[in-house]
């Protein structure tokens, strides 16, 4: 599943209903969520979901009072609420408050024990947050791979990255 820079989320309903929309997507429960026996099992979900995107006891809360960085991470619980195996992220973090982005570091951290995430990112701090095994691209090519730690000594992304060579 992936997840675009600009959060795409049903503005005029609930962050619970959001996620249970999303919810019904999902092999796990498909068009059988709303039979009685499923429904618990289904708002169960939800609201596991909803601690993990920092949106619990917002359940009822339309998704246009959230703000940018909360509509980002409603969408990343829409995308769980699919259950994927794979979750691409691109920028996750453009037009954040640094406080939003340092939750939703936290945030994909946790996801990513559980599901395979890979982030897009141009944001360095918040890339030095969340990074295990980054690669850097340039021009369609991988320029260099190894921990954050690793790219962020090497001179040849410095010369890309810097403007020095290219």
């Amino acid at each position: 599943m992936r997840k675009f820079q600009v959060p795409t989320v049903f503005e005029d309903i609930s962050v619970l209903d959001n996620l249970i929309i999303a919810s019904i997507g999902s092999r796990a429960y498909g068009p059988w969520a709303f039979l009685r026996r499923e429904e618990q099992t289904v708002l169960n979900h939800v609201n596991e979901i909803t601690e993990v995107i920092h949106l619990s006891g917002r359940d009822h809360e339309l998704a246009s009072h959230l703000s940018h960085g909360e509509k980002q991470w409603l969408e990343i619980g829409m995308v769980l609420a699919y259950g994927p195996k794979l979750m691409l992220l691109d920028e996750p973090t453009a037009g954040m408050s640094p406080h939003e982005t340092i939750e939703t570091s936290e945030i994909i951290m946790k996801i990513s024990r559980d599901i395979t995430t890979v982030v897009i990112e141009h944001d360095i701090k918040f890339l030095r947050q969340i990074g295990q095994n980054v690669t850097v691209m340039h021009h369609g090519s991988v320029l260099a791979e190894g921990t954050f730690d690793e790219i962020a000594d090497m001179a040849r992304v410095k010369d890309v990255y810097l403007g020095r060579k290219g």
